[in-house]
């Protein structure tokens, strides 16, 4: 199992979602770069739900 799947695990779907993540944009916003391995978190959409 992978550090990513484990996450999965604790933090199962709570919604459905399809909104891009503006990763350039948030790191502005933040002030700040996001570490390589939240930005894939994010970018699989881990901790939400796509439509099928």
């Amino acid at each position: 199992m992978t550090e990513l799947d484990a996450l999965r695990q604790l933090m199962r779907p709570t919604a459905e979602s399809d909104t891009p993540v503006d990763r350039e944009r948030m790191s502005e916003s933040w002030g700040r770069e996001f570490p390589s391995d939240f930005r894939h978190f994010v970018e699989v959409g881990a901790g939400t739900r796509r439509p099928s």
